[in-house]
């Protein structure tokens, strides 16, 4: 269906070049546009003079859109006004920025008949694709890149105007809504020069036409991933283009087994059939795609024994192969003992398969590997520096890995030494015992996940080397004694260190931390009292200090945390009033509850690599007492707001402002001293489900404002010294009040 989307009929085209040799780069707020056309140009060369092909320059101005052309003598005279909102300056530059407040496609553009490179790619125009680009009948580049989405995604109904661009070798339009052009494929094979065709996230329906002749003899690369193909993926009209090195059709639902056609492709090099849920499908036969240099047949229900599957790959490819993702299938069996032959590959993704056994220790050949993931598998086997006999070869430290995900597994051992360009490891929720390495290979590691193992002993100092750190869990472990003094991670933004035995006062380097957004030391043993500068901590979403031996007062500068959205202090020795000003906590309220800039669920490209999913880090290994029982969250935890002091010596009334706090899902005051009455306006907490107030000194009557916490699940008063009547009504009525 056409999404609703009103045609702009004074806008369509509009520039930004991907590298042409023919064009220089400038930035824009609104993003890069460059229009290249006519003529050379070389070094400091005067203007050349220009006729039917024009070289544009523009900016926005508040004022008209003009267009200067050169005249002969090369000084630029003005010409007519052609649209409100702009200004175009010549020039004999062969780059422009351009930016539109109103979203308007520049039409004029499509009158432009000399013109040979148009790139509007990064600019978010609205409205139809104008069919007068047919007019550009020099054209042999058009890339626009659609950044809009949903009802104003730009869209086409009619792509007959391709008919007139015979010249066009390169043809993009991702995320242009083609969703009601039924005939694209008949109407892009009358272009015989094409070479690239890119067209994903476009809602075409179907790649199941026919074609009795094909053109497309010099087609290179075809991209139609993210689209919404649901047929037999053996129907589609491009397995007779053997011309093609790029197919990409990820993100589809093309179902059934590959064409034999697919063998006669020999110029592939790169084929991306991943994430189309694909139950049917069976290992396809490569043994003709020599040039294969990345295959990545991830996200099906590719079945059977990896021996089965990876023996189909094409041998004469070995030397090839850069990339070979297979993750998120069902395959079983152990890794061959012949995949060291792969010497050029550089990522291996096995992820998330029914994999056992030992990994060869064949892989230690691979000497490009830079990329290895082999987590959410049953690989076991025990890791020693002699052999490596159940994971890793013995020239480990001497490969370029960047990333290493294990995580996941049955492996055990000592932790072997690492590869000394690491960027990303984890190696959680195996059993590696020992203690932690005395060489952490690279100093620049940022990533550092190695919880739900039995790694023992203390903290080595070779941790002080690691000043790059971002993310570092050692969590659900046996490490003790306390953090040296000695450790600076100035970047750190998530520290998860609980379920250990770790002791000390609180770690004096998070000081240093401003980037920090989750703090995780429950259940240690570490004490003294909370500092007063963590109100410093600006970022800090997640405290989590539980089941330690800390004691003194909550500082009052922890209501400066505008976003702390958990806060969990129970079963230590606090003491003293709970703070005053918790209105100022706003991320605790509907109204300053945003979502995270630094979102748990997704998978962050912040630091110049690919960082480990926070998601997959936390599991079911963060537990919040709510609800009368300790819950363990993983993904939802990003939901979860909550105040937990619970099992101190807490003194005082509570704070009437707590009411404010009115995003607030767990409430958790038991087992204290406190005493007055129970906030008056506690119904205006109205997202709370759970309240435990229980084991206190709490005097008077219940509040009556009770029976408006309409998603209230769990309410516990018992053992305090309250009177009068229990209020009833609404979500009280189905309670059964302690």
């Amino acid at each position: 269906m056409e999404e609703a989307a009103s045609p702009m009929k004074e806008q369509p085209c509009s520039p930004s070049s991907k590298g042409s040799p023919k064009t220089l780069t400038t930035s824009s707020a609104r993003g890069k546009a460059r229009i290249a056309a006519g003529g050379e140009a070389s070094g400091a060369a005067a203007p050349p003079a220009m006729s039917a092909s024009f070289i544009f320059a523009t900016t926005r101005t508040s004022a008209s859109m003009m267009m200067t052309t050169f005249t002969s003598t090369g000084y630029p005279a003005r010409s007519a006004v052609l649209c409100s909102s702009w200004t175009i300056w010549s020039t004999w530059t062969l780059a422009y920025q351009l930016e539109t407040p109103t979203n308007c496609f520049p039409e004029f553009l499509c009158s432009l008949k000399s013109l040979r490179y148009l790139n509007l790619s990064g600019i978010s125009f609205q409205g139809e694709l104008p069919p007068q680009l047919g007019n550009l009948s020099s054209l042999q580049y058009l890339d626009i890149l659609d950044t809009n989405f949903g009802c104003c995604r730009m869209y086409s109904k009619d792509l007959s105007w391709l008919r007139q661009l015979s010249s066009l070798r390169y043809l993009g339009i991702p995320s242009v809504n083609l969703s009601t052009v039924v005939d694209w494929v008949r109407l892009v094979n009358m272009i015989p020069s094409l070479r690239v065709l890119v067209l994903p996230h476009c809602s075409l329906a179907s790649a199941e036409q026919s074609l009795l002749h094909l053109n497309f003899t010099k087609l290179e690369e075809l991209d139609l991933s993210s689209n919404s193909f649901h047929h037999l993926v053996a129907s589609s009209w491009f397995w007779g283009v053997k011309s093609l090195k790029y197919l990409r059709l990820s993100a589809n639902h093309l179902y059934g087994k590959f064409p034999d056609g697919l063998g006669n492709m020999t110029s592939l090099e790169v084929l991306d059939f991943s994430y189309n849920s694909n139950k049917e499908l069976t290992a396809p036969n490569l043994a003709s795609l020599c040039n294969l240099e990345v295959l990545d047949l991830g996200g099906n229900s590719l079945h059977g024994d990896i021996h089965v599957v990876m023996e189909k790959l094409p041998r004469c490819a070995w030397n090839n192969l850069q990339y070979l993702g297979l993750s998120d299938n069902h395959m079983t069996g152990n890794l061959p003992n012949w995949i060291g032959n792969l010497t050029s590959l550089g990522s291996l993704d096995l992820s998330s398969n029914r994999l056992s056994g030992h990994v060869s220790s064949e892989i230690g050949a691979l000497s490009n590997l830079t990329d290895l993931d082999l987590s959410n598998n049953s690989f076991n086997g025990v890791i020693t520096e002699k052999h490596f006999e159940g994971l890793l070869p013995e020239n480990m430290e001497a490969m370029p890995w960047g990333i290493l995900w294990l995580n996941s597994n049955e492996l055990r051992g000592p932790i072997p030494p690492l590869p000394a360009d690491l960027d990303i490891l984890d190696i959680s929720m195996n059993s590696f015992s020992g203690p932690l390495p005395s060489n952490f290979g690279s100093r620049d590691i940022e990533t550092l996940i190695m919880f739900s193992n039995n790694i023992t002993g203390s903290f080595p100092t070779s941790m002080c080397q690691l000043q790059s750190l971002v993310d570092l869990d050692l969590s659900n472990n046996a490490l003790e004694g306390e953090i040296p003094q000695c450790f600076q991670a100035n970047t750190m933004k998530y520290l998860l260190l609980s379920n250990n035995s770790l002791s000390g006062e609180f770690p004096m380097f998070i000081q240093n931390c401003t980037e920090l957004v989750i703090l995780d030391l429950a259940r240690n043993v570490f004490s003294g009292s909370l500092p007063t500068w963590v109100g410093d901590l600006a970022n800090l979403e997640f405290i989590l200090l539980s089941h330690n031996m800390y004691s003194g007062n909550i500082p009052s500068s922890i209501t400066r945390l505008k976003r702390l959205q958990l806060l969990d202090l129970a079963s230590n020795n606090l003491s003293g009033a709970i703070p005053q000003y918790l209105a100022n906590l706003t991320s605790m309220t509907l109204k300053g509850l945003a979502p995270s800039s630094d979102p748990v669920n997704i998978d962050p490209f912040e630091h110049g690599i690919y960082d480990l999913p926070l998601a997959s880090q936390f599991g079911e290994i963060m537990p919040v007492n709510i609800k009368g029982q300790e819950l363990k969250y993983g993904h939802g935890i990003r939901m979860m707001v909550s105040v937990d002091l619970s099992c101190n010596r807490f003194t005082g009334r509570i704070p009437e402002d707590v009411s404010s706090l009115d995003a607030l899902i767990n409430l958790n005051l038991s087992m204290n001293e406190l005493s007055g009455d129970v906030p008056g306006k506690i119904g205006a907490m109205q997202s709370l489900e759970s309240l435990d107030l229980t084991s206190n000194k709490l005097s008077g009557e219940i509040p009556s404002s009770l029976s408006n916490l309409t998603y209230l699940i769990y309410l516990n008063l018992s053992y305090n010294r309250l009177s009068g009547r229990i209020p009833s009504g609404h979500q009280l009525d189905t309670l059964n009040v302690d």
